[in-house]
């Protein structure tokens, strides 16, 4: 058993291919940990705030952001396959 320190506001664990994925909220970073050793694998920083675990499913791992993007990527390198934005419109405000 392992524990990995200095994530701050994570989202859930998603445990899928020997690997663990989840994000830091308010870093827009997504990070991905080897689930044997705990040790990082990669990382990859969004382009707005990722509030929810990301989905892992044969093979690509896709996950919304706040800004109304939706990313895909690899697993097994946190390469980015595609990105395409999911809300009509970008409505952030900002103050």
């Amino acid at each position: 058993m392992w524990r990995s320190s200095g994530y701050e506001d994570l989202t859930s664990l998603v445990v899928a291919d020997g690997r663990c994925f989840f994000a830091e909220k308010d870093r827009h970073t997504l990070h991905c940990l080897d689930a044997e050793t705990g040790e990082a694998k990669w990382l990859y920083v969004a382009g707005g705030r990722i509030d929810s675990p990301p989905t892992v499913s044969n093979g690509p791992c896709v996950f919304g952001t706040r800004n109304g993007l939706v990313y895909c990527l690899r697993t097994t390198d946190g390469q980015l396959v595609w990105c395409f934005r999911g809300a009509r419109r970008d409505r952030r405000l900002f103050s």
